[in-house]
């Protein structure tokens, strides 16, 4: 159990596999919503969806569009829910690597300057990659 200032809460084993392993958690070993300072670094950490949860909502898109009639499939239901559901997590993939490549910038600049603040200055490159990428986030 982690104690913040909410009160306690779990930690994921993926947190405390990075803390045992001697290195600092970052956001991709959380799935948490809130800021937890991580070794003397406050970040703000996204919450990941599971297989299951994509293909629950691929399904309730492509149900409820098909209920309405504002689409009219030429292939099977279930074929156009496997393409919802590849297309939601090559978007998801797409939004870590951004996400794992402004942890690393950001880290780097904090070394060489730890007055910065952390967490707008990966929000910055965050978009700033997004933005070269063509990605929305």
């Amino acid at each position: 159990m982690i104690a913040n200032r909410r009160g306690p809460i779990a930690a994921p084993v993926a947190f405390s596999t990075a803390l045992a392993a001697g290195r600092c958690p970052s956001p991709r070993d959380l799935r948490y919503t809130r800021p937890y300072p991580l070794c003397g670094v406050h970040y703000a950490v996204f919450t990941m969806m599971t297989d299951a949860q994509i293909d629950a909502l691929a399904t309730h898109l492509v149900q409820g569009l098909l209920a309405r009639g504002s689409i009219k499939p030429k292939v099977a239901e279930k074929d156009l829910i496997a393409c919802v559901v590849e297309m939601l997590s090559s978007n998801f993939e797409t939004e870590a690597q951004i996400d794992d490549e402004a942890d690393k910038m950001a880290e780097e600049q904090v070394r060489l300057d730890p007055r910065l603040d952390v967490t707008r200055l990966r929000g910055m490159i965050r978009r700033r990659i997004a933005e070269k990428k063509n990605f929305t986030l």
